[in-house]
């Protein structure tokens, strides 16, 4: 009668559960390195386009020697702001036997965290990785594998803990996977 109304979401309570979605799950693989922008790109869409087709979850695979901080922070904003379901992760071991560093954030990311047997999470340590393999070549006697110094470390400290603090995990375990003294 009145036309148009404005809803305003903070009016009304939402939460997660299975009614009205889909009997499926939409599985989603970390199989390799996270150093290329096109997959990174494909990541994102490819939760993005799963969640509209509502299903129970996404399950993201994850085998990840770790990668590119940028870009797993893309993928983390992917799983935290554009997946209108639950996502969660299986570390499902492999090649480079789990969810290392970026693979990692990745994981703690996720709304629950699974691991098969014999796979591990973290060693999320920022050091110097080289653009190409020229670089590598000039920089690898000197500083290649370095630890980052401490403002950048920090930085990504605080971000894992807020990934792991959004979803009720403990912020330490995650500062830990950074900083080997804590």
């Amino acid at each position: 009668e009145k036309g148009l109304l404005k809803l305003t979401l903070k009016e009304w309570e939402s939460k997660r559960d299975n009614l009205g979605r889909n009997n499926k799950v939409i599985i989603v693989p970390v199989d390799d390195a996270i150093m290329y922008e096109i997959e990174t790109e494909a990541f994102e869409k490819a939760i993005a386009s799963a969640s509209q087709e509502g299903p129970l979850f996404i399950l993201v695979e994850i085998d990840t020697p770790g990668g590119r901080v940028d870009l797993a922070q893309r993928m983390c904003t992917a799983i935290t702001k554009d997946a209108d379901c639950n996502v969660i992760a299986f570390i499902k071991g492999g090649q480079y036997g789990g969810a290392i560093s970026a693979g990692a954030a990745v994981a703690l990311a996720c709304n629950k965290i699974y691991m098969a047997n014999n796979t591990v999470i973290g060693g999320a340590t920022l050091i110097t990785m080289p653009k190409n393999k020229q670089d590598y070549e000039n920089t690898r006697k000197k500083n290649y594998g370095d630890i980052v110094d401490e403002k950048l470390s920090s930085i990504w400290r605080a971000y894992l803990a807020s990934l792991a603090q959004q979803n009720n995990r403990p912020g330490l375990l995650a500062r830990a996977m950074v900083d080997r003294d804590i």
